[in-house]
């Protein structure tokens, strides 16, 4: 690995196959009834991982990068709030683990944010890392409380 910015990661890289790992989730959004957010994290995930190949830098691929993952952020949690809390009987059990990822998650990409912007690679990737395993843990609790609020 370079230690500057921009660089062609490898297909490889712990960021790209971790950006792909999204997909898993997605399958799970499926399985709740919701194919269409499933497709949604599919995208997302593809142009992650497109983002961290190419070096993380300013482009047509960043733009649609962001686009997807706020969009999906919004429209999982506007499902779960209308599935879980509005509809159903689930209680803090899927709640509390949801607001604490979700605070996870604010926390590393700030984080991470703060390394990329300071040019420390080593740290902009493991924290970065850790950002895509929260997220990818913080979906999965999405779409399984919004399948068993519909068993």
């Amino acid at each position: 690995m370079q230690d500057s910015w921009p660089y062609i990661r490898p297909w490889t890289d712990h960021l790209v196959m971790s950006s792909f790992v999204l997909i898993q989730p997605a399958f799970l959004w499926c399985l709740a009834g919701y194919e269409w957010v499933g497709l949604l994290l599919t995208m997302s995930a593809l142009l992650s991982a497109l983002y961290h190949r190419y070096g993380e830098r300013a482009s047509v691929i960043s733009f649609f990068d962001i686009t997807f993952a706020v969009t999906t952020l919004l429209v999982t949690l506007v499902v779960y709030w209308a599935d879980v809390v509005e509809r159903s009987t689930l209680g803090m059990e899927w709640h509390l683990p949801v607001i604490f990822v979700g605070m996870l998650c604010l926390a590393l990409y700030a984080m991470s944010h703060h390394a990329y912007e300071k040019f420390n690679v080593k740290a902009y990737d493991n924290i970065h890392l850790a950002w895509h395993v929260a997220v990818i843990i913080g979906q999965c609790l999405l779409a399984s409380a919004v399948y068993d609020a519909k068993i």
